[in-house]
Parts: structure tokens; sequence; C-alpha cells
């Protein structure tokens, strides 16, 4: 996967990638009650993040390292209190880590 960040255009490669995660961050909290905050929380972290990256203009490896690392927090409490399965967790968890580090290493 990582290689995947090195072809071309990184920058694109981050957005197509990250709009799979919004999507699959959407999947796994469509089951949760449209009033548990965690769900809220998930997905306008997201939304924040992908407008972000789609307006490079406005991209600060600060900010969106701290949503990002949001995104995860919020994911792990869901696995602590069985909301989100472990499993996808873990998959969403590597796929943010990877654009992570792909930003530190390119914006720092």
């Amino acid at each position: 996967m990582e290689k995947d960040i090195q072809k071309d255009n990184p920058i694109e490669t981050i957005q197509k990638r990250f709009n799979n995660i919004v999507a699959a961050l959407y999947l796994v909290t469509n089951h949760l009650s449209d009033s548990e905050p965690l769900k809220t929380s998930v997905r306008e972290t997201a939304h924040i993040v992908l407008e972000e990256l789609l307006d490079m203009s406005d991209i600060s490896g600060i900010f969106l390292d701290s949503r990002l690392g949001h995104i995860r927090n919020l994911l792990k409490i869901a696995t602590v209190a069985n909301l989100i399965s472990n499993q996808n967790v873990v998959l969403l968890d590597k796929e943010i880590s990877s654009i992570q580090t792909f930003l530190k290493d390119t914006y720092n």
C-alpha cells in the first residue's frame, strides 16, 4: 500500500485513499444510533480532513495530523465500547496511519 502513495501524483492518491476511508467510516458507523456522539464526531472530523485534503492550499500537516489522530482515537474508543469491531478499527487505523506518515514526511 505504501508504494501507492509514492506514484505520479501523491496528493491525488492520498485524496482517493481518504475518500475510501471516509466511505469505510460511514459503513462501520452506520449501525450506530444517530444520537450516538461518537458517530457524529467520527463523520464530522472525517469531512473536515477530506475538505482540507481537497483544498491543498489550506493544508497544515499539524492540523491534519491532529484530526487524523482524533479519528484514530475515536475508533479505539468505539472498539473498547464494543460499538465497532476491532478488525474494522485495525484496518482503518493502519490506513489512516500510513496517510499520517506520508503527510509528516512530505510537509514537515
